[in-house]
């Protein structure tokens, strides 16, 4: 019998697994398990049509057959000259997801996520999240059948859920705008072991940090060359964390000659793993923790990583790079630079990057010989799109309590052109 093209490990206490079930966390330790390609049989296959047939060998799939594409990547990779040279760099590059199917990046985990899940039996999982990894599972299991996605959210994130309605797609809402994404996990967790449905484990999923890494990989692809520095804003930055990983396979593979700095980006007002790091410290302490996060960048706004940051201070250590944190206005100038002189319509989240990188230029963090690669990660959701049947859940003196179901109105095509 041939040997599998992949293992699977535990980090912290080298336990192995079969890689015929689905784990999250080793269960022993709880800690992340990571996968292992024997890159020696790793080729990368640029005549196939689709990114997950390209990149099949680098993937946490065996069986060829259990390969789902929803159309993600293939996205642009361009040299930027004009903001480049607003920025002060002469080797700026953009990687474009927002012209992935739901226009952000994930759509990319989205399709390896579920490949991984169908090789393992999985056909119905929940996720708890404020918007675009929801809505990418959403649309790809309804292109995909049996697979079943059940999704909870705080009623604020609502409008960033913008897929079809479906009868194998149920949203749960909690109610009140101050509902924090903690919260709404929380109560995922307790559906979940009533209904005996698995989580689809964010982070700490293989298949969400091997379908994130693709974008990195396509894109050194695309140049044909590496990069120095790797910019991307970010929550928990398992795309980062993908990102490394891909760039040491390539390393090995002997694709690449060195893997990049990683520049990790957060919004002032939601910035725990940029507060840590500036003080060098390898955990997530409590005067760290963001309790309510608030700000513009919705995609980023996760307050309290304490169970991701520790494997991303290590991989950013080890990178040489580091965290920047920037504010609502630099923000905002950013997004209009991107559009104007990149016709790049970004959302806030993903604007962060180019606000950094205006910062890291002027501080002589990044200088302006060295090649760059800023991943713009998402464009903004249309809220007039948002899912409009969903079953609404209330606070009560006994936790939180279904209540039934909504069903919104189509919104009025008309009046959505005249605004």
């Amino acid at each position: 019998m041939a040997q599998p093209r992949f293992t699977e490990r535990c980090v912290k206490c080298n336990k192995q697994f079969t890689g015929q079930i689905f784990n999250t966390k080793c269960d022993v330790c709880g800690g992340l398990i990571e996968i292992e390609y024997d890159l020696k049989r790793c080729q990368v296959d640029h005549s196939a049509s689709s990114v997950i047939a390209k990149y099949r060998d680098l993937i946490p799939v065996h069986d060829p057959d259990n390969l789902i594409s929803v159309n993600a990547g293939n996205t642009p990779c361009m040299r930027s000259e004009r903001l480049g040279k607003v920025l002060g760099l002469d080797n700026l590059f953009l990687k474009d997801e927002t012209k992935n199917p739901t226009g952000t990046v994930k759509d990319r985990p989205a399709e390896v996520v579920l490949s991984y899940f169908k090789e393992r039996g999985v056909w119905h999982f929940t996720s708890s999240a404020t918007g675009n990894s929801s809505t990418a599972f959403a649309r790809a299991c309804i292109q995909n059948p049996p697979f079943e996605h059940s999704i909870f959210v705080g009623e604020r994130w609502l409008h960033r859920i913008t897929c079809d309605a479906h009868e194998r797609i149920h949203v749960w809402v909690l109610e009140g705008r101050d509902v924090t994404t903690l919260e709404a996990i929380a109560f995922s967790r307790k559906w979940e072991r009533e209904n005996n449905i698995p989580p689809e484990g964010g982070f700490f999923n293989i298949g969400r940090r091997e379908g994130l890494k693709l974008a990195f990989l396509e894109a050194v692809d695309q140049v044909e060359s590496g990069f120095d520095w790797y910019i991307q804003g970010v929550s928990t930055a398992m795309g980062a964390y993908g990102a490394f990983k891909g760039a040491r396979e390539y390393q090995s593979m002997g694709v690449l000659d060195r893997a990049p700095k990683l520049g990790l980006v957060q919004e002032a007002t939601c910035a725990p793993q940029v507060a840590a790091f500036g003080e060098d410290s390898p955990t997530i302490e409590e005067h760290h923790v963001f309790e309510n996060p608030d700000g513009v960048a919705d995609a980023l706004l996760k307050g309290n990583p304490k169970d991701t940051y520790p494997y991303m201070y290590k991989v950013v250590r080890e990178s040489g790079g580091t965290y920047v944190s920037v504010t609502r206005e630099e923000i905002h100038a950013a997004r209009e630079q991107l559009l104007e002189l990149e016709g790049i319509a970004a959302c806030c989240a993903s604007s962060t990057t180019v606000a950094a990188l205006k910062k890291m230029v002027a501080s002589g963090a990044i200088d302006r010989k060295e090649r760059v690669l800023a991943v713009i990660t998402g464009s903004d959701r249309d809220p007039s799109q948002h899912i409009r049947r969903y079953t609404r859940v209330v606070r009560t003196d006994n936790g939180w309590e279904p209540a039934g179901v909504v069903k919104l109105p189509k919104p009025d095509k008309n009046l959505r052109k005249a605004s």
